[in-house]
């Protein structure tokens, strides 16, 4: 019996469960479907031979595409102009923003580290990290005329790893640090890809690493438990961090240089890393998906809950506010008063912290976000689909 598309799709969707994760991934399924659509992969991958009249009328391009612009005389990157929903004092209108995307050959993005020269610059290097335990070095000017399915070539690739690589971090001295699934740090010349040395200590993934701002010292956190520090200079275990229940997954320095570290055992603490003791433990009703400190200020995404939640720490991490959004976000990234965040649902949402207004959100097809980045013109992000967007906030 004939099934039409629709037919198609509930019987799909009809396997996923009602639990959160099943919803999740059925979201994901939808982007993905979405995807497809969008770059003609179902007519190439399977009707470009049965139906060749159709597929070269498909790939005529349609008048009413977005059309590409140069977003100034100086930059000759490709951008589109991009209609999106923004939301101002006087309610909700559209504008337009300027948008790429390129495919960056990867499979599944981690983590990524931007380097800028000046808080309102254009990017100018990019390091990431991703599932087939490599580590890429890109220069954004190479991106520039990357586009359609051309796939961009990194200026150099290192693997030194056996596993997935989770997170990647930027030493004050120019080292590259990488933290793998294989329980290793790795840590690399950022200029020539070559390897200097691995460090062997946790007995667990590594997820974040972060480092003291003169960079004589630096953290990494484990699904071990343990947050490990090491003195960069000699490379050699100084002392270990122990109090978390489960994975710990983020790290970050508040105002007072207290290391605060965001752990699945449902808890944010803030540590004296002289005395190793935790000053404070903040109880979220759920794991800590991402987070960050800014000045007094330590921001977290929850597990199942919709929002950006924060706390103020020059009143013992009280908690101060919570910013509400249509769904989970992914991944955040707060520069200034505003907050660029990517939800699990694929969307993109940027807001004015103080006021939460002057908020606009667009659509995306570029995978759920695990990396993002924001300075005060510019916002990447990257994830599943190893594809990189780059917005111009103007």
């Amino acid at each position: 019996e004939y099934m039409g598309a629709r037919d198609v799709l509930l019987l799909i969707f009809g396997h996923f469960t009602k639990e959160p994760l099943g919803l999740l991934a059925a979201s994901a399924t939808c982007k993905r479907l979405r995807s497809i659509g969008l770059h003609n992969s179902l007519w190439d991958g399977v009707f470009k031979d049965t139906f060749p009249d159709s597929w070269k009328s498909s790939q005529q391009p349609n008048q009413s595409d977005e059309k590409e612009i140069a977003p100034n005389e100086n930059d000759n990157s490709v951008f589109q102009d991009v209609l999106v929903a923004c939301e101002r004092s006087r309610g909700w209108v559209e504008d337009r923003i300027l948008c790429k995307k390129v495919d960056l050959g990867c499979d599944q993005i981690e983590d990524m580290v931007v380097v800028a020269p000046s808080t309102d610059a254009r990017p100018e290097v990019l390091f990431t990290c991703d599932h087939n335990c490599l580590i890429k070095r890109w220069h954004m000017s190479s991106l520039d005329n990357i586009s359609g399915r051309n796939v961009a070539t990194p200026e150099w690739t290192g693997q030194a790893h056996q596993g997935k690589v989770w997170c990647l971090h930027l030493l004050k001295d120019g080292t590259l640090c990488s933290g793998s699934a294989d329980s290793t740090i790795c840590l690399w010349d950022s200029e020539t890809g070559i390897l200097k040395q691995q460090m062997n200590g946790h007995n667990d993934s590594v997820f974040c690493i972060e480092s003291t701002p003169d960079g004589s010292r630096m953290f990494t956190g484990s699904w071990d438990r343990s947050v490990l520090i090491w003195d960069t200079n000699g490379s050699h275990l100084l002392r270990q961090l122990s109090g978390h229940n489960d994975a710990v997954w983020w790290m970050g320095w508040d105002e007072h240089q207290h290391l605060v570290t965001g752990s699945w055992d449902h808890t944010i603490k803030v540590w004296d890393v002289e005395t190793g003791d935790a000053i404070s433990t903040i109880v979220c009703p759920e794991k800590v998906v991402c987070m960050q400190t800014q000045n007094s200020r330590i921001m977290a995404s929850i597990r199942y809950h919709s929002g950006v939640a924060s706390w103020d720490t020059r009143e013992s991490a009280r908690y101060s506010s919570r910013l509400c959004l249509q769904s989970q976000p992914s991944r955040f990234y707060a520069y200034d008063n505003r907050i660029f965040i990517r939800g699990v649902h694929d969307e993109t949402w940027f807001v004015n912290a103080r006021s939460d207004r002057d908020l606009f959100s667009m659509e995306s097809d570029t995978g759920i976000s695990q990396a993002v980045w924001m300075n005060r013109r510019y916002a990447l992000s990257a994830g599943t689909l190893g594809i990189l967007q780059v917005i111009e906030c103007t």
